[in-house]
């Protein structure tokens, strides 16, 4: 169906690949866009400047000049087309890099018919608003930025990243190391996103048991195995109209990717024992602190799954990467704990805030926040910090050192042993608090007493 913005929408789709190029500009003159070609770079640089577009579809690698080139060469124009990337899977990273420099948004070859008239439908909007080609950055805006704390460089790029690819709804992969916020720029996608009034439903992969994880995933009908009493609904289904969030996906056992794959490609589900199709209206964020590349390598995780999942990669940086953060976040961090604590937040010092950013962070801004932790319970009468911190089991000067496993300990006695308050207070997992209660033998009752 034409709408009116399609019909009066001169677009120029630039592809050196024949076949393709006149398929889509049948395609898309049949949806209403008024449609010139251009067989590469070259040609398509020449028509831009002698007529006025409102829409380019080009492909990355074209001979003479490449997409990239002529989003790099309109980026600086105010009167540019809305751009659109066209790119193979192994240069989605690249398409990534395009929209750093302006494009609105790109889709991934094989064309998908369905999804190229969405995205367009998008981008005419754009165009008939008059708005600029290249969205608007409201990276550091509170609605995009969520939780996520700091304006380094590190942070800027990521936020902006954020921005660009939240309304814009197609799969996200975040990866990062352990510790540096991944679920919070995926509750800040889904934030930001069309999606914000729906679900947001985060499952952890690595925490779930293997042999339940696909009821856990689409649910179970009454009776479809033993222990089945009752009729369960799954976590993509708690999810319609809003987004899911899978966590540690890396971990994903095998049997299971090739089911997660025909979801992603089906959109809908089957529970486990039912017969009943059911669709399903999710957007999925993955996130993995693994390296999945060498996972494919080694076999263990499906090439195409994690192309369907890696549709936007996102790397959450280090905080040994953006120590001009420190201080604010560890602000940030002091003021969240101390109301967990019902104690005074305390005044960092210099030498105090110079030694958390001399340190290298390898547990990044969850080592931060424990180690705070820390200090508050042992300091909590202390108004000022103004020492200097010694990382290596985290001591001022007059402090002992305390370790993990002690911390716990303390916590423990100072919620008569509550476990979800004690998790609460350490930002860890239940599982991971009986994780170490059964592995150091601790006797709950004696610790009450």
């Amino acid at each position: 169906m034409k709408t009116e913005n399609q019909t009066r929408m001169r677009l120029l789709l630039a592809d050196d690949e024949k076949n393709l190029r006149l398929l889509l500009s049948d395609l898309l003159t049949k949806a209403g866009y008024q449609v010139d070609t251009a067989e590469n770079g070259d040609e398509a640089l020449r028509k831009l400047a002698s007529n006025p577009y409102d829409l380019l579809l080009t492909d990355l690698k074209m001979p003479y000049v490449s997409g990239m080139e002529i989003i790099r060469e309109l980026s600086t124009r105010k009167d540019a087309p809305v751009m659109i990337m066209m790119t193979a899977f192994s240069t989605v990273e690249v398409a990534v890099e395009a929209m750093k420099l302006g494009a609105f948004d790109f889709i991934v070859k094989p064309v998908d018919p369905n999804q190229l008239l969405q995205i367009l439908e998008k981008a005419s909007a754009v165009s008939s608003q008059q708005a600029p080609a290249r969205p608007v950055r409201t990276g550091t805006g509170k609605k995009v930025a969520g939780q996520l704390v700091g304006d380094s460089p590190a942070m800027t790029t990521l936020k902006d990243l954020i921005a660009r690819v939240a309304p814009v709804d197609v799969s996200v992969l975040i990866q990062g190391e352990s510790g540096t916020g991944k679920e919070l720029v995926a509750r800040a996608i889904h934030a930001a996103s069309g999606r914000a009034s729906g679900p947001f439903v985060a499952v952890n992969c690595a925490a779930l048991n293997e042999n339940l994880i696909e009821s856990e995933f689409f649910g179970h009908e009454k009776g479809a195995f033993t222990g089945a009493a009752d009729r369960r609904i799954g976590r993509f289904e708690l999810a319609d109209g809003g987004t899911i969030f899978l966590d540690e996906i890396g971990d994903l056992p095998f049997s299971l990717q090739a089911k997660l794959l025909r979801v992603l490609q089906e959109r809908q589900i089957e529970r486990v024992g039912g017969v009943q199709t059911i669709p399903i209206n999710v957007r999925v964020i993955a996130a993995t602190c693994q390296d999945l590349k060498k996972k494919l390598v080694e076999g263990t995780f499906r090439e195409d799954l994690f192309f369907r999942l890696a549709v936007f990669p996102l790397v959450t940086p280090p905080l040994r990467n953006r120590p001009e953060d420190i201080p604010v976040l560890t602000g940030v961090l002091l003021g969240k704990l101390a109301g967990q604590l019902g104690v005074k937040v305390p005044q960092p010092g210099k030498n105090f805030l110079d030694s958390l950013a001399g340190y290298h962070w390898p547990g990044n801004v969850r080592e931060l926040e424990n180690q705070l932790m820390r200090l508050l319970i042992l300091q909590a009468d202390k108004p000022e910090w103004n020492e200097a911190v010694q990382m290596e089991g985290v001591t001022q000067k007059s402090t002992p050192v305390v370790s993990e496993d002690e911390l716990l300990v303390t916590t423990l006695r100072r919620t008569n042993c509550n476990i979800s308050q004690t998790a609460e207070k350490l930002g860890v997992s239940r599982v991971t608090i009986y994780a170490r209660i059964k592995a150091l033998q601790l006797n709950l009752a004696e610790l009450r007493g």
